[in-house]
């Protein structure tokens, strides 16, 4: 018999982490669910860690898989998911005890597609928790009006701290864009556009550990590069969808505006070597105007004229200024 949720569990290089993660997820009030961990090619005792849990733990099925980064290993763990509602914990963070059961009651009483909660923020290099600071939005139920569910994906752009129907995630044929980092980002920002119904848990319940050993989220190249793939990623999914409304591409391609801007954060030789990807973003907005509003078109033509070639300071100048 299926579980009610599936916890999927991408892991690599986590192994100082990885059993506070599973203890968590042992401790948990709510019983009825499978842990799903696959270790993407680990280069420590990650895997040896997942193989001694699962000897005393049943309900955590272990995958070894040669390293194909986070996004396509989520895809497997989506794949492979059984239960009811999925749910993603990351290997260097972990779970208060209530968190399922919480997530699960306010998914079924309310037939939501997709139930968050809020969470914690536990800095490792200082050893304490520390404030979230986060957009208005990340605090409550967006509308059903697109403009607000594209707003609410983007400031909640994380899919740990959520419950998703799977059958619902199915019909949508929701995936992670492959080969990049900041994959929840676009994965996050279809979920809340397309979910029937968004419920919310008003507690926090997932910890997040932030600054840990190897964590991706540590590169800033490339997690800005991630970012805007996959800025691209949800606009062109929306097009091809027939789902994109101007006033949603209005504001999106402000994001996409921003996110090419912060690319002027990086060290210059390595924003040189990402000369193409900035390129390319910026060819992608000339494309995504036609889709705008009247004064959306106005604004990025205006844009156009003034900030010239990408990778100058004039470019950069004048992104920051329309971002």
């Amino acid at each position: 018999m299926a579980p009610q949720i599936s916890v999927l569990i991408p892991v690599y290089n986590a192994e100082k982490y990885l059993l506070q993660c599973l203890q968590s997820l042992s401790a948990q009030t709510f019983a009825d669910f499978e842990i799903l961990a696959i270790n993407d090619g680990s280069v420590d005792n990650s895997l040896q860690v997942l193989q001694e849990y699962a000897a005393k733990e049943p309900r955590l099925r272990v995958i070894n898989q040669a390293n194909v980064g986070v996004a396509q290993t989520r895809n497997h763990l989506l794949a492979q998911a059984q239960g009811e509602y999925v749910c993603f914990v990351d290997s260097d963070d972990w779970v208060l005890p209530t968190y399922l059961e919480a997530l699960h009651a306010k998914a079924t009483q309310t037939q939501a597609d997709l139930t968050k909660c809020f969470f914690k923020q536990y800095n490792e290099t200082l050893g304490e928790y520390e404030k979230v600071t986060f957009l208005s939005s990340f605090y409550k139920c967006p509308s059903d009006k697109p403009l607000d569910r594209i707003r609410a994906g983007y400031a909640d752009s994380v899919v740990w701290g959520k419950l998703y129907k799977n059958s619902w995630l199915k019909e949508i044929k929701l995936s992670f864009l492959k080969g990049q980092v900041s994959e929840d980002s676009g994965f996050s920002a279809l979920a809340f556009y397309y979910a029937n119904k968004i419920a919310l848990v008003p507690q926090p319940l997932y910890v997040y550990r932030k600054a840990a050993g190897p964590s991706i989220t540590l590169n800033r190249t490339k997690m800005r590069v991630g970012a805007l793939s996959n800025r691209l990623y949800v606009t062109e999914e929306l097009l091809r969808r027939g789902n994109m409304t101007a006033p949603v591409m209005d504001q999106w391609t402000h994001y996409i505006t921003g996110d090419i801007c912060r690319m002027r954060k990086i060290p210059a030789n390595e924003r040189r070597a990402q000369y193409d990807v900035i390129t390319q973003a910026w060819g992608s907005l000339h494309t995504f105007q036609a889709h705008c509003s009247w004064l959306g078109r106005l604004r990025l033509k205006i844009l156009f004229a003034l900030a010239g070639k990408p990778n100058t300071r004039r470019f950069y100048f004048w992104t920051k200024i329309f971002r």
